[in-house]
């Protein structure tokens, strides 16, 4: 299985491969490489291990268990919820949450909701006409952020093609999505989301398919 995945140099064979990992390297003009380090795995803090809400709930089960998903796990993620969505019947919380979607949303001086630099023209057109465009973030991107807010998560399913890229964007509710990780022994990194119920008509999603927001 680790000999495919290495060998897979079709577009999501590609794709898989960038995002089961976090670390990426890159090249500049003058050859020098740089290191991202997108999960802070370089940084030995306490905060990187405790900003994981998924890691805590369900450590002990998966040291245990050899990496199997608990049940009980999801259960209590759904009870969490349930908690809120009583919370947000409160209308100060209601009111807060308001706020928050309505200040992390508000329109610069230039009329938009998210300013996009790049020192690549290229670049800040394929990435103004897909937020704007395809994600149409003018209107989703409120309710995504109050929903984040809300309940720490906030999950957006990418329908992606070959050659045309990101196409179509859909919102998942987070009772229905779980995020599963240690699933593969041959790579630590490797992630992937179940889902429930799906409009794509999907069950499994790979980490580049899914955009997972999280507090």
């Amino acid at each position: 299985m680790a000999e495919q995945f290495q060998d897979d140099r079709s577009f999501f064979g590609r794709l898989k491969k960038l995002f089961s990992t976090n670390a990426i390297v890159t090249v500049d003009k003058d050859g020098k490489r740089r290191v991202i380090d997108v999960e802070d795995r370089q940084s030995n803090t306490n905060f990187v291990n405790l900003r994981d809400r998924y890691t805590k709930l369900q450590r002990s089960y998966f040291e245990t268990h050899q990496g199997a998903q608990s049940m009980a796990y999801h259960q209590v993620r759904r009870e969490l919820f349930r908690d809120y969505d009583a919370m947000d019947m409160d209308p100060i919380i209601g009111s807060a949450l308001d706020i928050y979607a309505d200040e992390s949303t508000t329109k610069n001086e230039y009329g938009d909701v998210l300013q996009i630099k790049s020192t690549n023209e290229n670049v800040r057109e394929m990435l103004h006409n897909l937020f704007y465009d395809i994600m149409n973030i003018e209107f989703n991107l409120w309710p995504w952020i109050r929903n984040l807010v809300k309940y720490g998560d906030a999950f957006v399913a990418l329908e992606i093609l070959p050659g045309k890229g990101i196409i179509n964007v859909a919102p998942h509710s987070t009772y229905n999505v779980e995020r599963l990780e240690g699933t593969d022994p041959n790579n630590p990194d490797y992630v992937k989301y179940r889902v429930e119920l799906d409009r794509f008509g999907k069950k499994e999603y790979e980490q580049y398919e899914m955009a997972h927001f999280r507090m």
